[in-house]
């Protein structure tokens, strides 16, 4: 076999157009999409240890993006269990283990920072209890970030569309050119009545309609549109925003 990975790359962008291009296919995805989000397969995934609440295609998608772009903050809002920090701070310590990790939750739980201190990772983690919008929040994130740091911005706690447009508005201006704004769950677009659980969100009041309004104001970022078109199952579409 001739290993050969310019032609191999350039294989792989034929494909990913044919795939782009494939309606069967786009049908499957959604409808498993779906059909695993009543069981909550989400769910039964972790990192390190702590569970990640995320589609295994994003949390392929998300190291691709951390480890191509090398920030040296990532802010997280919505830290729930701890996965995505804990998947965050392993990420960066490869290639900036001075770099931090900054978590933000109004129902965080307080022994999580010491459980995630027990990974022995070089990365600082530091989180706070709080709602994302408060001024003390943004007050402390921005405190914490450097001149020469390099920020990727993950949200991802209250999903209705007043909440993630208050947060995009927030928060956007921390992202630093070149990297990733990335707003969670857009899919709810498509699966708010999926589910029997009681949500403040639904079909219309939304990330995803929070993220139209937000971009139709605001020309500093753009969609991903090649990871449009590579992520068949994910809980993101359309929600992988670069900087300018």
């Amino acid at each position: 076999m001739n290993w050969d990975r310019v032609k191999f790359e350039e294989d792989r962008e034929v494909r990913l157009s044919q795939q782009a291009l494939d309606k069967g296919l786009e049908k499957l995805s959604k409808e498993f999409l779906a059909a695993s989000y009543q069981r909550d397969y989400c769910y039964q995934w972790d990192w390190a240890g702590f569970p990640l609440l995320q589609m295994p295609e994003d949390i392929v998608a998300y190291q691709e993006i951390v480890l191509g772009c090398k920030p040296t903050v990532i802010i997280e809002s919505g830290v729930a269990w701890g996965g995505g920090i804990a998947l965050a701070a392993s990420l960066m310590s490869t290639y900036q283990p001075d770099g931090k990790v900054l978590g933000i939750d109004l129902n965080l739980d307080l022994s999580l920072q010491d459980r995630l201190g027990e990974l022995g990772l070089p990365v600082l983690i530091d989180l706070i209890r709080a709602s994302s919008v408060d001024k003390e929040a943004i007050d402390w994130v921005s405190s914490q970030i450097g001149s020469e740091d390099s920020v990727m911005v993950v949200l991802d706690s209250h999903h209705t569309h007043e909440h993630v447009l208050a947060e995009l508005n927030a928060y956007a201006g921390l992202v630093s050119r070149g990297q990733f704004l990335i707003v969670g769950d857009t899919s709810i677009k498509d699966l708010a009545n999926s589910t029997d659980r009681v949500r403040q969100w639904s079909l219309t009041d939304n990330p995803h309609t929070a993220l139209q309004e937000f971009l139709l104001s605001n020309k500093e970022f753009c969609v991903d549109e090649r990871l449009s078109k590579k992520l068949l199952t994910t809980f993101h579409p359309g929600g992988y925003l670069r900087k300018i």
